[in-house]
């Protein structure tokens, strides 16, 4: 018999925008089941209030498919390319030990300490693009290598190392786009850096993260055991680096496509923060979250069994009608913009303060350094990465 239940993910016509059936689902049906390849039927929650609900409230964990759990939590070699280990996966007290290590890093005072490296790189990184031959690609002038620098810094990555990262990382956010043994030997190598890291930064330590990490781990064995220790090193140079890479490309894509955004800002900077929060709200299109229901839970006044998927829809929250005027507008001059993008609850992102940083600081840097910033094709033109967990412009030629 065949299934009633539309296929997840929804088909999708254009690269920036959500499917169209989404804004129908939440108008009809905002709590609806969908077919999920690999995990089969799950919850699509649609509405603000709703998805705002899913990823907060406690009865919900977070769920990663593949995800296995280990009877021993250190393993026999040390191996970290379990997800499962990922800070990300982890629920309840266990989450928020884990997070408490690394969250006074990432708060908002914090993070403000770290805005004269951040303008240092992204001035040398548009500097660099701007003396060179035009066009220039943006992702690889500036968006990939800005988040990698700040990111390996604060961890304490070397230089000559991060090029190996990027595509370790890009294997292991893949969806169809390298094939599981590609995305198992890129999980491995990938583990097997970060062991040696640990080993050189515990003989020799430093004043970064990660040497804090250790330190606590080496103080206190019922901290954070060597598993977690790897595993979290793993889960900061991912979530640091990939996520502001493509909000990156894809707001200045966003700017560019149309010229009087991107002259409105390079005639107004102090607007560079309300255009960076909208940037997130528009296009957090392929930012769906998985959770499972913990117990018998009512949503919308749809039961959801305890053991279900649910997949919390933040496109389908930050295009909804009924929290945002004119939702699929891009609107610089929003006043009140909560989106979530970064999530909601105990889950929020930690490095939402950092990420926010990098895209205030590059936008204003190239408004003001480049205000005659063009795409040296037509929007249209612009490929886009596919089968990986987020989705940007695979290159973005801009010239001036």
């Amino acid at each position: 018999m065949t299934s009633t239940r539309p296929p997840y993910p929804l088909p999708r016509r254009l690269p920036d925008e959500p499917p169209p059936e989404l804004a129908e689902l939440r108008a009809d049906t905002p709590v609806v089941q969908v077919d999920v390849p690999a995990l089969g039927p799950a919850w699509l929650v649609t509405r603000y209030e709703e998805v705002r609900q899913v990823i907060s409230d406690p009865r919900f964990g977070p769920l990663f498919p593949g995800v296995r759990r280990e009877s021993d939590p250190d393993g026999p070699d040390g191996d970290t390319s379990d997800p499962s280990d990922f800070l990300f996966v982890k629920d309840g007290a266990e989450h928020a030990r884990l997070r408490r290590l690394v969250s006074g890093v990432f708060t908002a005072r914090q993070v403000a300490g770290l805005r004269d490296r951040v303008v240092q790189l992204a001035v040398e990184l548009v500097d660099r693009m701007a003396a060179g031959q035009r066009p220039a690609d943006f992702v690889e002038a500036v968006a990939a290598p800005l988040p990698m620098a700040v990111i390996s810094d604060l961890l304490g990555v070397p230089a000559a190392d991060r090029t190996s990262f990027r595509a370790w990382s890009d294997a292991v956010l893949s969806v169809s786009a390298h094939t599981p043994e590609e995305v198992g030997q890129a999980a491995a190598e990938l583990a097997r850096y970060v062991a040696e890291l640990v080993r050189a930064k515990r003989e020799h330590p430093g004043s970064d993260l990660l040497s804090a990490l250790i330190a606590a781990r080496d103080e206190d064995q019922d901290r954070l055991t060597d598993r977690e220790l790897h595993a979290m090193a793993n889960t900061l140079l991912i979530a640091g680096y990939d996520p502001t890479v493509v909000a990156l490309s894809r707001g200045l894509w966003v700017l560019l496509g149309d010229r009087d955004r991107y002259a409105m800002l390079a005639g107004d900077p102090a607007r560079v923060p309300a255009a960076v929060e909208e940037i997130l709200r528009h296009q957090a299109g392929d930012g769906d979250l998985m959770r499972v229901a913990k117990e018998d839970i009512q949503i919308d006044g749809t039961t959801i069994h305890c053991g279900q998927p649910v997949i919390a829809s933040l496109p389908g929250a930050n295009r909804d009608p009924g929290h945002f005027p004119d939702p699929d507008r891009f609107d610089m001059s929003r006043v009140d913009n909560p989106h979530l993008a970064f999530g909601h609850g105990p889950h929020y992102c930690l490095g939402a303060a950092l990420s926010r940083l990098e895209l205030q600081v590059v936008f204003d840097l190239l408004v003001r350094r480049l205000p005659g910033l063009r795409l040296a094709v037509e929007p249209a033109q612009v490929r886009w990465s596919s089968g990986l967990l987020t989705r940007g412009p695979t290159a973005l030629p801009v010239t001036w």
